[in-house]
């Protein structure tokens, strides 16, 4: 009898951890698409600094080709002048649940992201619908 309670009592309380869980889950929210007008607000003070130490030298022998011949320094200067425009009609932005921000420039397919801190941690050229996918 004692082991049939606990057993019970085991299943109630995951059945309670799943359903919380599920409920939970169920509320997170799309990345917020931003306007020129909004982005001021969200991204204020914030300035792209580097790749997390060891990050550049991997995202760039990965991504790099993409931009033609330019060297690493290069690759982390272009990733920072797109994470550091303002936003307007050839730049969209999205800020993640995470607070990470998004920045894509429709007319190159460049993409970028960034901590809320300014920590790149990635650029790219996209495919075609990409971010639209996001």
């Amino acid at each position: 009898m004692n082991q049939l309670l606990r057993r019970s009592i085991l299943g109630l309380v995951l059945l309670i951890g799943i359903s919380l869980c599920a409920v939970s889950c169920s509320k997170q929210e799309a990345p917020e698409a931003v306007s020129s007008q909004g982005s001021a607000a969200l991204t204020h003070g914030v300035k792209a600094r580097d790749f997390a130490p060891g990050q550049l030298q991997m995202h760039f022998t990965k991504h790099g080709y993409q931009f033609g011949a330019i060297t690493e320094e290069e690759y982390l200067e272009d990733a920072r002048k797109l994470l550091d425009a303002p936003v307007g009609t050839d730049l969209l932005e999205k800020v993640r649940e995470n607070g990470d921000i998004e920045h894509y420039r429709p007319s190159t397919r460049e993409f970028a992201v960034m901590t809320r801190t300014g920590r790149i941690r990635t650029y790219f050229i996209t495919r075609p619908g990409y971010w639209e996918r996001q």
